[in-house]
């Protein structure tokens, strides 16, 4: 999922917006400041270590069904420790 410097067209403007929050997101955020942007994940897993999680926020999928995922693993102190991306298709 790309966005182009062209205006997008409205129906894909909110995955747009969604990629672009993504990646604002930078190791050493708090919870907070991630919660601020993004809102309250979708998901998350505890990692075995106290007070490290993972949270997981989807964003909406474009005309082919394809999201872009991201993980965020927040150590013990709550900070952002680890930012990974992917895609996922949605059905």
């Amino acid at each position: 999922i790309g966005c182009a410097s062209n205006p997008a067209p409205r129906s894909s403007r909110p995955v747009c917006q969604a990629v672009e929050q993504y990646k604002q997101i930078r190791a050493g955020m708090t919870r907070d400041e991630v919660y601020h942007l993004l809102g309250k994940p979708q998901g998350g897993m505890d990692q075995g270590f106290k007070d490290v999680v993972t949270e997981v926020w989807v964003g909406p999928s474009d005309r082919y069904g394809v999201a872009k995922r991201l993980a965020v693993l927040f150590g013990s102190d709550g900070r952002v420790a680890q930012v990974e991306q992917d895609t996922v298709v949605m059905k």
